[in-house]
């Protein structure tokens, strides 16, 4: 049975991958830590800031995406 479709319905494409979606953003945060403690030697950068550098663009290109298709 499907699931109506709303006109505020964001579908995200990572849905159908089954844990994929978890292992990359268990990678993103171990590359942003790693990065964090080592680009700035010897102050540290926090993780989330860095996470959030690549996450948010990314997170607004799918809501981009899931716009121009409905």
């Amino acid at each position: 049975m499907s699931r109506d479709r709303h006109a505020g319905d964001i579908e995200c494409p990572l849905n159908s991958r089954g844990s994929g979606g978890s292992a990359r953003g268990a990678i993103l945060l171990v590359l942003a830590d790693l990065l964090g403690r080592t680009v700035a030697a010897p102050t540290q950068l926090p993780a989330g800031l860095l996470a959030a550098l690549v996450g948010a663009p990314y997170f607004f290109w799918l809501l981009h995406k899931s716009r121009r298709k409905a």
